[in-house]
């Protein structure tokens, strides 16, 4: 079989010699009708796709693994039908991408293999990703018992881009359209990305890529936090801990939406942003404990920070009141004397429910915050930011040369492309 033997230039009448190289090649009958120009175009990509794939896999692939690639080849296309997915071509058989080789190491930015995608999946073409403290904590290795990690491994869990490509059970999206979502296998610290279609939704029309990549991940844990752990009701009142957090910033707007009083802790340096996205009251934790400030117990209270701040949080909730905390689990035993529920959650990512939350951006109901953008291969020194808020996380000192200043609050961002 010889790529110099066929001409895939689209005239029809180089159809009769592709079904005779096919069948010859594959051990059975391939016709091809004529057809109009469009579907005879079709037919010569996925030929050319077809002996890709062959040079790839050796001429003794047989024709289960040809129809497992690529589907029926003699079948024409149905009007309408999005295109199958197949093996990236030979332009994109790499892609740049950021990863961890091992435990506290170093990033490194290099190529690697393009993704392919199942039946049910997309190809994204990254355009921007966020960087998270989940991330910085996984490749430390420090929470490995319980947060693993497969090296090498490729960071970032959520994204925005351009759908590349759609597997053949894909029907919510087409190629071309803007998205974001969280990642459900290999991270977004690369060009391409191979992600469920269940995972993602379209990209609010009114944000950029970097905004709309610091959304999914914060803006979900929000939603689920507050209505399906927590849920708060209209008229109730919620504390948040840690309000001026990526997730508490959510938290603080979607409470107010759904019309509760909002009450959080932060720094006092954060008072007016909060004030701005909804909160009634804001508690300087560095000046006042919380629980002498409040004059009556709320009906639900979000921790985001833990530690010796959930524990005086029971002192603050109604009977019957809801802990719902996103950093460690909630004792028991003290719900238990306090006679309130106490959950520690973990996100579930759902294309749904980002799409909801897109909608309210799209109205200007809520909105993201982003505090600084990075070049893709300006990586290390995104961590070096955000390793603020961690110190001694993956070896980091973000005290030492090259830490970036940056506002309190919002997300980190790397423009991939």
């Amino acid at each position: 079989m010889n790529r110099r033997e066929i001409d895939l230039a689209g005239d029809v009448r180089t159809m009769p010699e592709a079904a005779e190289i096919l069948t010859e090649a594959l051990g059975r009958p391939i016709a091809f009708a004529q057809t109009p120009i469009e579907q005879v175009r079709q037919y010569s990509k996925e030929m050319a796709v077809m002996l890709e794939w062959f040079e790839r896999v050796g001429y003794s692939a047989d024709i289960a693994g040809l129809e497992s690639e690529f589907g029926r080849a003699h079948e024409a296309p149905r009007p309408g039908t999005p295109p199958r997915a197949h093996w990236a071509n030979s332009r994109r058989a790499h892609m740049k991408a950021v990863r961890l080789l091992e435990y506290g190491g170093q990033l490194v930015f290099n190529d690697v293999p393009t993704p392919t995608i199942a039946r049910d999946e997309i190809l994204v073409k990254i355009r921007s990703t966020a960087v998270n403290h989940l991330d910085l904590v996984e490749a430390s290795g420090m929470a490995r018992q319980i947060l693993p990690i497969d090296l090498p491994w490729i960071p970032g869990h959520e994204f925005s881009g351009i759908v590349e490509q759609i597997g053949s059970d894909v029907a919510t999206c087409v190629p071309g359209d803007a998205v974001f979502g969280t990642t459900t296998g290999m991270g977004a610290y690369a060009e391409y990305l191979a992600v469920k279609a269940a995972a993602i939704a379209k990209k609010p029309s009114n944000l950029s890529f970097e905004g709309a990549a610091s959304v999914p991940v914060a803006s979900q844990t929000a939603w689920q936090g507050l209505f399906t752990h927590g849920h708060l009701e209209k008229e109730q009142t919620i504390l948040i801990h840690g309000g001026a957090g990526a997730v508490g910033a959510y938290a603080a707007q979607l409470a107010s939406h759904a019309g509760a009083t909002v009450i959080a802790t932060a720094s006092g340096d954060d008072k007016a942003y909060l004030k701005s996205i909804g909160a009634s009251q804001v508690i300087d934790y560095r000046e006042a404990q919380f629980e002498k400030v409040l004059r009556e117990k709320v009906d639900m209270v979000f921790d985001l920070v833990g530690g010796d701040t959930q524990k005086r949080s029971f002192l603050v909730l109604k009977e019957g009141g809801h802990l719902v905390s996103a950093t460690q689990p909630v004792s028991q035993e003290e719900t238990a004397i306090h006679r309130v529920s106490g959950v520690m959650m973990r996100l579930a990512p759902s294309g749904d429910g980002l799409g909801r939350i897109g909608r309210l951006l799209e109205e200007g109901t809520i909105r993201p915050d982003v505090a600084t953008v990075y070049a893709h291969q300006d990586v290390a020194q995104a961590w070096k930011d955000i390793a603020g808020n961690l110190p001694g996380v993956h070896g980091m000192s973000p005290s030492g040369p090259g830490a970036a200043k940056r506002k309190s609050h919002g997300k980190i961002v790397l423009r991939v492309a």
